[in-house]
């Protein structure tokens, strides 16, 4: 099991530091932080006698995705409470985080077969949100 670390921010932070710790937030494995999902497993190429080892995953989809939790993991980055209600408006109210098609899961073998080593959001999605948080960045400065 892979658990995210969560960015930590001191008070006297960079321009550049944060946003290098919000790029870290936006391609966390939300695997287990966030995203629910299911997938079938298919076994047939295998042989009865190999523990299943030639599996491979199949119909991969999210079930449920909780935008808070994931939302929370990004505002974390910001320590001014102000600056962290603004980022959480403009994720909420972007919705990027709530569409299934923009997260995609990285599926890797192992030696029992393939398995989901993470879900992570698509890269043209944190391009495109760690634009905007960005321009928010840029609009808190004093």
């Amino acid at each position: 099991m892979t658990f995210k670390r969560k960015p930590v921010i001191t008070k006297k932070i960079t321009r550049s530091d944060l946003i290098t710790a919000v790029t870290r937030a936006l391609n966390a494995n939300f695997q287990y932080d966030g995203i629910n999902s299911e997938y079938d497993t298919d076994c047939s190429d295998c042989d009865p006698g190999d523990y299943h080892r030639c599996c491979r995953i199949t119909d991969f989809h999210i079930i449920s995705i909780e935008t808070k939790s994931i939302i929370d993991s990004i505002v974390d980055c910001f320590d001014i409470e102000h600056d962290r209600c603004r980022v959480t408006r403009l994720l909420t109210n972007d919705g990027a985080l709530e569409n299934a098609d923009n997260y995609e899961p990285e599926i890797g073998g192992s030696y029992y077969g393939e398995e989901l080593r993470s879900i992570k959001l698509c890269e043209s999605t944190q391009s495109r949100l760690l634009e905007k948080i960005c321009a928010t960045i840029e609009a808190m400065q004093p």
